[in-house]
């Protein structure tokens, strides 16, 4: 049982858009929602921990080109910051 608790201590799940929404794709480049994950990810994964990249990938969204789609965190059960590549 101790091992389930620790388990779910360490989840983040994140979607492109919440339920019932649409999630925009690119003709030829795909998700629009991956690519500036990526991005995001390529720029900050030395400075910043995985909520606070996501945040800033929300960000981008509302500063959209008319396209609407909002990213969600459907659960979030970190306890700590988490750092893909703490300082590189």
């Amino acid at each position: 049982m101790a091992d389930k608790i620790l388990k779910e201590k360490r989840r983040l799940f994140i979607r492109s858009v919440g339920e019932d929404n649409v999630s925009w794709r690119h003709p030829t480049k795909g998700s629009v929602f991956i690519m500036r994950l990526i991005e995001h990810l390529q720029e900050y994964a030395c400075s910043c921990d995985v909520e606070e990249i996501f945040r800033k990938v929300r960000l981008s969204f509302e500063r959209t080109d008319g396209r609407v789609q909002m990213p969600t965190a459907e659960r979030v059960t970190l306890t700590r910051r988490f750092y893909l590549f703490p300082g590189c």
